[in-house]
């Protein structure tokens, strides 16, 4: 499911697969991440959105305050379980050791906001947890964000080439 909302958020930022972002690339045997977005300067974000979303339900779905709190504890437990996961895969190691310019940071995609939310409000500190550990908590709101940025810097060069293949011609 979060593979799903995550292709609709790449479609939604106006990049296009195969050119700006490639989907389930092997880094090495066994790294497989979900996306990676390139940037025109050759430089690429990998994203994850292998996010468990089974406390959250159980938080939505809890009778009383008692036991939201807890399914609250466990979900964010989850997602501190999934930020440790990342880091040990080390995508960023496999991928320079390829020859691959990578950002410095994996983005776990959570694709539920609520959800997100849950974790940011019950561990304030679970954001800067993932930071020292490599991982960039994003729920969708965030990630089109950066989907729209990295979409906005393949325009700028392309009209950069654009604009220097006319001033050659002239």
């Amino acid at each position: 499911w979060g593979e799903a909302v995550l292709g609709e958020l790449l479609q939604e930022s106006g990049l296009k697969e195969g050119v700006n972002y490639e989907t389930q690339t092997a880094s090495s045997p066994g790294l497989i991440p979900d996306v990676i977005v390139n940037s025109p300067d050759g430089r690429s974000l990998v994203i994850d959105a292998k996010t468990s979303l089974t406390a959250y339900l159980a938080y939505c779905n809890a009778s009383d305050d008692g036991k939201r709190m807890a399914a609250a504890r466990e979900h964010v437990a989850s997602v501190r379980k999934h930020i440790d996961d990342l880091s040990r895969k080390d995508y960023l190691s496999a991928f320079k050791a390829s020859g691959r310019k990578v950002l410095d940071i994996v983005v776990m995609f959570v694709p539920n906001e609520a959800a997100h939310q849950l974790a940011m409000a019950t561990d304030p500190a679970i954001g800067q947890y993932g930071v020292e550990h490599g991982v960039l908590i994003a729920a969708p709101l965030t990630l089109l964000g950066f989907l729209h940025l990295a979409a906005t810097a393949w325009q700028a060069d392309a009209q950069t080439k654009n604009q220097q293949a006319i001033i050659r011609q002239g």
